[in-house]
């Protein structure tokens, strides 16, 4: 199912918008709890992610979304979410249709853990 690219290109537009947020937001929060814990070991565990991790995680997130909504006839915002996740999928398996071990193996390329 195709869909007009300018539709997609507006949802992507406010998806960075929200994440932008939600990442200034999470830093913040992160930072306060670091200024404040009582012992100074544990401030890294409040290190804040960089904003591209964050967008890692959210694709990551949303390929997992949209494997759950194919299970139930793909349902919701469908003229984001059915490109959005398309495309990453592209990205992991050039439009190729690999087995569990080769998509694992494009997520840890294409989303390395650190």
């Amino acid at each position: 199912m195709a869909f007009p690219s300018a539709d997609l290109e507006a949802h992507l537009a406010v998806e960075s918008q929200v994440l932008d947020w939600y990442y200034g937001a999470l830093s913040t929060a992160l930072s306060s709890r670091a200024a404040t814990a009582a012992a100074a070991a544990a401030a890294p565990l409040f290190a804040a992610p960089s904003r591209e991790d964050v967008q890692a995680q959210f694709e990551v997130s949303l390929l997992d979304f949209y494997r759950f909504q194919l299970g139930w006839c793909a349902w919701g915002n469908t003229s984001y979410s059915v490109p959005r996740a398309e495309g990453l999928l592209h990205a992991l398996d050039g439009g190729a249709v690999l087995d569990t071990t080769g998509y694992q193996e494009a997520l840890a390329r294409l989303y390395p853990l650190q």
